[in-house]
């Protein structure tokens, strides 16, 4: 029988934007309105008992 080994993994990860610097007037507190919508991209890898590997 002639079969290969392969390792899949997966994961998911999240972009969002950090907030850039800004003024605000001495005494008040400081206050960033974020839209908190973020994007995402998704990353595969797979190796093989051969050491081939796979990137997505």
């Amino acid at each position: 029988m002639d079969t290969t080994v392969v390792c899949l993994d997966q994961t998911k990860k999240s972009l969002h934007v950090k907030p850039r610097a800004a003024w605000f007037l001495r005494g008040r507190r400081p206050f960033v309105e974020l839209s908190g919508q973020r994007d995402w991209t998704y990353l595969l890898g797979a190796i093989t008992e051969n050491g081939d590997r796979f990137f997505s």
